[in-house]
């Protein structure tokens, strides 16, 4: 079978998909990363950046990692 994926990996592969458009397998990669894994607070953030893909408003600004500048709320917007 196939061996399970890491949440490193799953969040790594999740961005390539939120880069070339791929929404929903960006979500559910990241959606699969655990609220206890050490990772989830990066994959919340990364479900705010699908939602604001998707066109909706999300919670980045709620989210509990700190980020580049390039990052904020109004930058992501005008993607």
């Amino acid at each position: 079978g196939t061996p399970e994926l890491t949440s490193d990996a799953r969040l790594r592969l999740g961005n390539v998909w939120l880069t070339h458009g791929r929404l929903a397998e960006a979500r559910a990669a990241f959606e699969h990363v655990g609220s206890d894994d050490p990772m989830a607070a990066m994959a919340r953030w990364n479900l705010a950046l699908v939602d604001l893909a998707e066109g909706r408003e999300s919670g980045v600004e709620d989210c509990p990692i700190a980020v580049p500048a390039r990052y904020t709320l109004q930058t992501l917007r005008r993607r």
